[in-house]
């Protein structure tokens, strides 16, 4: 053990260790006609009898690449995008290869060779497209590359590629900005871009064994051009400023060469922009607020918010980090309104309008550390951290009357305050270890994962109840008056390790034994201090009905049989495994509590990857998984803070079990450049964890001498079966040669039964929608660049029960279109318009927004990769207000927040580009 620290500290890092041992291959890939090399291409190194893929390199800016062990049986199979597959058998003893890639020709009807044009290509499971087929205007980044490749969606959300999400980028083979993929792609340039190539990556345990765990993801893989990545210093700066006071600016710098590269990124704004994922300043075109929170992105709020933000990445053959700082002040007026069924005939109607204000701060780090530090030994951490410091404050003025018969009656009017105080810290790593024994494809690997997050609030919330219907909202006036302290405390711990022994049983199958711990370790605090009228001060004791104070703990140990077989390029993959999850919790508040529990469940997974040639491949998936109750579930105390939503817990919640299958199919045909691809998700549960709701029941006893009272709602977790979810997706993309354009097409279907009770009833939500989009961009010439789109979503939201059914059906459409064009003299013109609307079929809302932006201005200085333009954000002022509707099955709601509004802007642009061309290129 000893001596294996030593290796650790004094090692050398490098490339994850090759399944078997033997002696090494080295070699170059050359064009066969003038022998330049050709980076980017993927050689894989294959067991010659079985096929079996067991590990693969990208060839770097000279066309080399290096396997560190190979043995007599194994081969090379070496392929890039627009050259013919070569395959090689491994000579014995070590070797220096040079393998010479042939270009595939494309033939007109008169028999000329034309201009190489091939648009994608698969290998496997990976999907390549050549960049040289799309073009873009001169200065733009990949983001805008990748929005014209069929089956690929850039939005503010994310990106998606033939119905996956990406989460990571990679710049030929190493990671990119760690998990924000949109801060990866605007960070490279379009013009050093060879190809992209959509890979299903294998998780850290999966590529050290060489056995698909089924826990990969996909990521997107930059392969750059020919010598730009030697010393090159590419990036972007911009500024602008607008009347009435609105400003934005910020850039990035990136250096590449061949062994490592470094990037600083940075912006600010009072313009709602959160990410960096704007191609310019023109905005009309873009999304707006959107955003899922998750990974390195911060999650946008609604109104109006200034935004300040840094970051930085460096990364080299063995190490990858990233860093990240945000500061957010936000603050929105907002209007809103409520439908919610209590009875036949009869509904609770609520119209409310809120200021709101919040400040956010944000730290966020994460890297990835390879080692190779012995032979045999193979080694991959991957440690991060964020934290969060927020506070924020709240004041929503409501009016709450009854709809019956068509007739309006008032109920009451109520003003509820509420300030808040939040520090978040969520820090953890995991490591791999593999060693890998002499017998080929004998190996055994040990991963760990440790995480500890804690979140603390600090709050104090006022209610002010009026009788009068004509209130000022004045608080001397109020009727009835209360106000809670509360002390809230989330501490949760995790740590994992799992436990690999591989062993061959033929050249084409292996199986593998695992064993698997998980302890999850959650303690909450949820501390309410009531206000006393008399003394004017929060008491000092808690109130037990509204308090709860409990540790919980969750052990699982599983145990299970993983079997794979390869066939060529033909992978299956089985898995079975028991499961035991042991229970413990300790209640303190309300009352002093304990339990335990234990559950059994036998889970499985099955993977089969099938290739069928060049042009076709069906990946297949299945698998099931469990989902704990979280810390602020398991209790059995009532929160009454908010007597109109009152909330509590259940103690005898257990984990939801969940059956996961997926289906894809891509098909893509070089010569005619199309690319098509359709996939399909079904999920199931049979004991989800969802909400039982009492509401219109006045008399209901919440808690000990508690009654729900007039109007108000009580909302308790239970476990229910007869969750479904079923999605599917289609893309197809085909070049449109008359106009010099691509055309794209991609439609999807989403088919939901959330269960739920009401009143003690079962009354599921129905939730369905149906999307078809299109959109034409242009290929012609990095002087004109233009997109037309269009997007519809028909949605149907049904919730049913006692009371009879109720739906809300709606249709929602985008249409867009953009131009970018450089004419005379350089001068430029940009234009963006964005029609959208959203219709209810029962004519209850029928809300259209237009929003156009126009800017005329002048690429500057030689190279043009400079420009300053002035126009106009927003020219019909619409996007002032934002609109939201919801449904659920406690009622629909309409929100309507702030937005930016009209702005006149002066800009300027300037894209960095500097490429150390050597050799005269």
């Amino acid at each position: 053990m000893i001596l294996f620290f030593l290796h650790v500290v004094y090692g050398y890092a490098g490339n994850v260790f090759v399944c078997g041992e033997g002696p090494g291959v080295t070699g170059v890939v050359l064009d066969s006609l003038d022998r330049s090399p050709l980076p980017g291409a993927v050689v894989e190194l294959f067991d010659s009898a079985s096929g079996e893929t067991l590990s693969y390199r990208v060839t770097d800016d000279e066309g080399a690449f290096v396997f560190e062990n190979a043995g007599k049986e194994f081969s090379l199979r070496v392929s890039l995008l627009g050259y013919s597959v070569k395959t090689v058998k491994v000579p014995d003893g070590s070797s220096v290869l040079e393998l010479l890639l042939v270009q595939e020709q494309l033939f007109l009807e008169s028999s000329r060779i034309s201009e190489q044009v091939i648009r994608s290509s698969q290998n496997g499971d990976t999907l390549s497209y050549n960049a040289a087929a799309y073009r873009v205007i001169l200065g733009a980044d990949s983001e805008a590359l990748l929005s014209k490749m069929p089956g690929i969606s850039v939005t503010d959300e994310g990106v998606d590629a033939n119905g996956r999400d990406v989460r990571r980028i990679m710049i030929d083979g190493q990671e990119f900005f760690g998990d924000d993929v949109l801060t990866a792609l605007k960070n490279i340039p379009a013009d050093m871009i060879n190809q992209i190539e959509v890979i299903n990556k294998l998780s850290d345990a999966a590529q050290m064994t060489g056995v698909d765990d089924g826990e990969g993801y996909t990521a997107i893989n930059v392969v750059t051009k020919k010598d730009v990545r030697k010393g090159a210093l590419v990036g972007r700066v911009y500024g602008g400023y607008g009347i009435p006071d609105k400003y934005m600016a910020g850039g990035n710098v990136n250096y590449f060469d061949e062994r490592q590269s470094a990037s600083i990124i940075g912006m600010g704004n009072n313009i709602s922009k959160y990410n960096f994922t704007s191609s310019d300043l023109v905005g009309a075109s873009s999304s707006g607020d959107s955003g899922n929170g998750e990974d390195f992105r911060v999650k946008p709020l609604a109104g109006l918010s200034s935004v300040a933000s840094t970051g930085a990445n460096y990364s080299n053959k063995w190490f990858n980090g990233s860093y990240f700082f945000n500061r957010i002040s936000n603050a929105n007026h907002s209007r809103g309104e409520k439908l919610s069924p209590l009875d036949e005939g009869k509904d609770l109607y609520s119209t409310w309008d809120s200021d709101f204000s919040a400040l956010n701060y944000n730290h966020r780090f994460s890297a990835k550390i390879t080692l190779n530090p012995a032979k045999r030994h193979s080694i991959i951490i991957r440690p991060y951290f964020e934290i969060e410091d927020r506070e924020d404050g709240k004041s929503q003025r409501t009016a709450f009357s009854n709809i019956i018969s068509d007739k309006t009656v008032f109920v009451r009017n109520r003003l509820n305050t509420d300030d808040n105080e939040r520090g978040a810290i969520r820090v953890g790593g995991s490591a791999t270890y593999r060693y890998g024994f002499p017998k080929r494809g004998r190996s055994i690997s040990l991963s760990a994962t440790g995480r500890y997050y804690r979140n603390a609030n600090d709050e104090i919330t006022s209610q002010y109840t009026f009788l009068d219907e004509d209130t000022d909202f004045e608080p001397s006036a109020a009727k009835t008056f209360s106000s809670q302290h509360r002390d809230r405390l989330a501490e949760q711990g995790k740590v994992s390790a799992t436990l690999n022994y591989t062993e061959p049983l033929s050249k084409k199958s292996r199986l593998v034994a695992e064993y698997r711990f998980d302890g999850n370790f959650s303690k909450g605090v949820n501390m309410t201090y009531l206000f006393n009228k008399k003394t004017e001060e929060f008491s000092e004791e808690a109130d037990k009905r509204q308090s709860s104070l409990n540790n919980t703990e969750f052990l699982t140990n599983a145990v299970g049989l993983r079997y794979s077989y390869y066939f060529k390029k033909i992978s299956v993959m089985a898995n079975l495994s028991y499961q035991n999850v042991s229970y413990k919790g300790v209640f303190t508040l309300p009352d002093e509590d304990a339990s335990r529990k234990t559950f059994h469940n036998a889970l499985y997974r099955f993977i089969a990857n099938v290739p069928f040639n060049q042009g076709n491949t069906l990946k297949i998936e299945a698998h099931s998984y469990t989902i704990n109750p979280g810390v602020n579930t398991l209790h059995n105390s009532v929160n009454l803070s908010n007597l109109a939503n009152i909330r509590a817990g259940n103690m005898d919640i257990v984990p939801s079990y969940f059956h996961d299958v997926k289906i894809r199919y891509i098909h893509t045909e070089k010569t005619r450049g199309i690319t098509f691809s359709v996939s399909a998700n079904w999920l199931n549960s049979p004991n989800y964890i969802c909400d039982s709701l009492v509401i219109n029941t006045p008399d209901f006893e919440v808690t000990d001498g508690v009654l729900l009272g007039e109007g108000n709602q009580y909302t308790k977790p239970i476990n229910l079966g007869g969750y479904n979810k079923f999605g599917a997706k289609l893309t197809f993309g085909i070049p449109v040669k008359f106009i010099s354009s691509n055309f794209n097409l991609n439609s999807s279907v989403s088919v939901s039964e959330l269960p739920g009770i009401i009143n003690g009833e079962r009354r599921p939500v129905h939730r369905n929608w149906f999307d078809l989009g299109l959109r034409i961009d242009s290929n012609v010439s990095d002087r004109l660049d233009f997109s037309i789109g269009y997007s519809g979503r028909y949605t149907m939201n049904e919730f049913s029960g006692k009371f009879g059914k109720s739906e809300n059906n709606y249709f929602s459409q985008t249409a867009m279109g953009r131009i970018k064009c450089i004419f005379w003299k350089d001068l430029t013109f940009t234009g963006a318009v964005r029609y959208v609307q959203d219709i209810n079929v029962d004519g209850k809302f029928n809300d259209q927004f237009v929003y156009c932006d126009i800017f005329l201005g002048k690429r500057l200085f030689k190279n043009r990769l400079g420009e300053i333009n002035i126009g106009v954000n927003d020219l019909l002022n619409a996007g002032v207000k934002r609109f939201r509707h919801t449904i659920n099955a406690s009622g629909v709601t309409d929100v309507l927040n702030q937005g930016i509004g009209r702005t006149i802007t002066l800009q300027f642009i300037y894209h960095l580009r500097f490429y150390n061309l050597r050799k005269g290129k």
